[in-house]
């Protein structure tokens, strides 16, 4: 089902384009990889709606978030990371002195005309094993078409505890007494 909305994904993003010549319109999450994980200047700003864009620069502070970006950006690039434009990871990164890998999962990917939702999740793994972490994150992110480019409107943070899980309260049990002692 997943390869049919994919397939429709593609088809939707090409329409436009059938009987030109030229490249391949960016679809919503090579917009999302670019603007947090591209070193080159002005790839995350390009990314935000225009009327943020005019809220930061008459607030004088979109030039730092530029540069804080762009920093950001060159520092994830000398790291060991590598994005993925299709299948269900956007984004591994891998430590081969400690063996740790995390991992940022696309658990949906939802996309509507102008539109793409996509709902993403973490996981850690140490030496192959899954870690498991005390609290669930999961985010989205509605991108929106704006003046022909994939645009950041909505991110969504959800965290979830899951009380009753058995491996969950031992964690937490664990980092209490750990923490007392």
């Amino acid at each position: 089902m997943k390869t049919f909305w994919t397939g429709m994904l593609l088809l939707a993003g090409t329409g436009p384009l059938w009987g030109q010549t030229g490249a391949t319109p960016q679809t919503a999450r090579q917009a999302l990889i670019e603007m947090f994980f591209s070193p080159a200047p002005g790839t995350f700003t390009r990314h935000l709606p225009a009327a943020t864009l005019n809220a930061l620069g008459k607030a004088g502070s979109l030039a730092q978030l530029q540069q804080y970006f762009a920093l950001a950006g060159m520092w994830q690039k000398s790291r060991m990371l590598e994005t993925f434009e299709t299948g269900s990871i956007l984004l591994a990164a891998k430590n081969p002195q400690t063996q740790q890998a995390f991992e940022i999962l696309v658990d949906n990917d939802q996309f509507n005309g102008d539109e793409d939702n996509l709902e993403l999740s973490f996981q850690t793994t140490q030496a192959g094993k899954l870690e498991k972490t005390p609290f669930l994150p999961k985010m989205a992110f509605l991108m929106k078409q704006e003046s022909g480019t994939w645009r950041l409107h909505d991110i969504s943070i959800t965290l979830r505890l899951p009380l009753a899980d058995p491996d969950f309260l031992k964690g937490l049990t664990e980092g209490i007494k750990a923490r007392a002692a």
